[in-house]
Parts: C-alpha cells; sequence; structure tokens
C-alpha cells in the first residue's frame, strides 16, 4: 500500500462529509485511511460509520476517549500500514488529483518528505505557499534550518511523509501547537524533501476550530515547543550556531507565557519556574538576554503588582 491517511476527528459534524468526500474521490486508489474519534459529542461518528459502510476494507475507525488532537494522531500512528502518511484535518478537504500527483513524484524522485503549495479557505479562497521558484529535490540538510527556525510553518498537514520516519516520534499530549515538538525531528531522520509549486491541500479558516477559539493555552504551547527545539540543539551540535535565534524566539514566547498567566491568573508557579530555568539557560549558553526581556522576566518573579508597573514601561 502506498499511503495511509490520518483523519482524526472531533465534534465536526458540519465539514467531516465533505473531508471523506474528498478523499473518497481520489483518482489514486492505492490509500488506507484511518479515522480516530477522538470522544465526539455531536452526529459526527454517526457520519463517519454511515459513509464508510461498504467500504470497511479500505477505511478503519478508532475509538478513544476525548484525550486531544495529538493522542488522537498517535493511536493512528500505531497502525499505519502504507509506505506514505499524510495528516487530514476533519474540517479541512484535498483535491481529486492530489495521491495521484505525489504518486508521480514517488516514482520519479522517491523522496522522503514532499511538500506542496496549500489553499486557505475562509471567506475566499487563497493560495498560500513557502515553495519558492520551480519544483525540486534537496537534501534535508539544506532545509532543517529552516524547519528549526519555523520559517516553513510546521503543520503536519502541510507535507506528505515516508511513514517508517514516524516511527519512534509522539505528538505531545495536552498542549497546543504539538506540531512543533514533532516537525524537526521527522526532518531530521529524512534524506531528501521535494518542493512542489502545486496545492492540493484546502486548509479551512473557521470561527470556532481550537486555533481562534483557545484563549488560554497559546503562548504555552509556543514556548515549550520552542523550548524542545532549543533541547534539542543541545544534543545536536551540527546546528550550534542557530542556538541564539532559538533562544531569542523561546524568549519571545516565554513573556507572552507569563503574559497570559498573569492575565487570566493561571499557572503563575509553573511560568515563574520557566523564568527561573530560561535565565540559568541563558546564562549557561552566553546568550545576552535584551534588557527588557530581562526587566519583564524578573519583574515577574518578584511580584504581579511589580509585573503590571514593569509591564506597561517595556510594552508603552
Amino acid at each position: 500500500m502506498l499511503f495511509s491517511l490520518i483523519v482524526p476527528f472531533y465534534n465536526v459534524e458540519q465539514y467531516i462529509g465533505k473531508c471523506l468526500s474528498s478523499i473518497d474521490a481520489q483518482l489514486c486508489r492505492d490509500f488506507e485511511v484511518i479515522l480516530v474519534d477522538d470522544g465526539s459529542k455531536d452526529e459526527t461518528r454517526q457520519l463517519v460509520e454511515e459513509f464508510i459502510r461498504g467500504r470497511e476494507t479500505q477505511y478503519r475507525v478508532i475509538s478513544q476517549n476525548n484525550r486531544g488532537l495529538s493522542a488522537a494522531r498517535n493511536t493512528a500512528l500505531k497502525y499505519v500500514a502504507g509506505e506514505y502518511l499524510i495528516f487530514i484535518d476533519s474540517d479541512d478537504w484535498i483535491e481529486a488529483n492530489y495521491l495521484s500527483y505525489i504518486k508521480s513524484i514517488i516514482k520519479e524522485s522517491s523522496p522522503d518528505i514532499i511538500r506542496c503549495k496549500w489553499f486557505e479557505n475562509d471567506a475566499k479562497e487563497t493560495v498560500n505557499s513557502d515553495v519558492y521558484g520551480k519544483m525540486r529535490c534537496l537534501e534535508t540538510q539544506n532545509v532543517l534550518e529552516s524547519v528549526l527556525l519555523d520559517r516553513y510553518g510546521s503543520q503536519v498537514w502541510k507535507n506528505i511523509y515516508r511513514a517508517n520516519l514516524w516511527w519512534d516520534v509522539e505528538f505531545p499530549e495536552g498542549l497546543l501547537y504539538e506540531d512543533l515538538y514533532t516537525t524537526h525531528r521527522v526532518f531530521a531522520k529524512a534524506q531528501s524533501v521535494y518542493f512542489c509549486d502545486k496545492a492540493f491541500y484546502h486548509y479551512m479558516i473557521r470561527a470556532n476550530s481550537i486555533s481562534t477559539t483557545v484563549k488560554f493555552g497559546r503562548a504555552k504551547g509556543l514556548y515549550f515547543g520552542f523550548k524542545n527545539r532549543l533541547e534539542w540543539i543541545n544534543t545536536h551540535g551540527e546546528y550550534e550556531k542557530l542556538k541564539e535565534e532559538i533562544l531569542d524566539k523561546t524568549w519571545n514566547h516565554l513573556l507572552q507565557y507569563v503574559h497570559e498567566c498573569a492575565r487570566f491568573q493561571e499557572e503563575i508557579q509553573s511560568a515563574k519556574e520557566e523564568c527561573s530555568e530560561m535565565l540559568i539557560v541563558a546564562k549557561a549558553c552566553n546568550y545576552q538576554v535584551p534588557f527588557f526581556k530581562f526587566a519583564e522576566t524578573v519583574a515577574f518573579l518578584k511580584g504581579s503588582k511589580f509585573y503590571r508597573v514593569v509591564f506597561r514601561l517595556v510594552r508603552r
């Protein structure tokens, strides 16, 4: 089997039909679909079961209690049988020639990872891309630096992967921006990346999605994601030159996390511990923390009243 498609779902009864119909319309039929029900409470599960009736040899549904997107993807990864792996969000959809075109790239170049343009759909449809110039296949070392710095975006649905790259990689449960923890690890194991200048994937931007409704936790996910990349770089000396830039990004997200904690009065002690740890990390790395960032960090450690005063002065 050439392709395994992973589709986790939770309360997407308005969108799941279009997603599944676009998959079933594929011109290339050499694929399996692994659907994971993350404890849906609406009619999504019933719609899925109705859709796959008579298609059970190609579609598999796995149920679990509601544990979040990361856990659902991790569950699906255990069942992958295809040579290549594609993640599809349950409110998105794909063009009918997606798999057939990717199959032709595999036949021609056999890359470990393939990256395409994509459509963004909200009030209108636009084509987005971080693919420049004509189609080409590059060695991973020329790409991984940009991945680590998040210049390409870390969303896993942007890429097609050789499945064995994911054998020992898992998404972290309980955090947003979970892709920040995994994408660089997968790219690091790849030998080649093929950049395709065509778009096949439709990314739906909707008002009630996780990325647009969660108020507390966004900055936390970004901070811990970049902190995770910083720790990874510490064990991969060939990327030492990126450490200062990664530290700078990590610190920016730490301060956003601190501000969220202060604003919502949640996880104050946890945020203080992270501030203390990052000050130690900065000293160990000989990283000169910019004055205003240092002042804001120390002020938060001193207490909420002092932090509010310093925050207003620094962010004025």
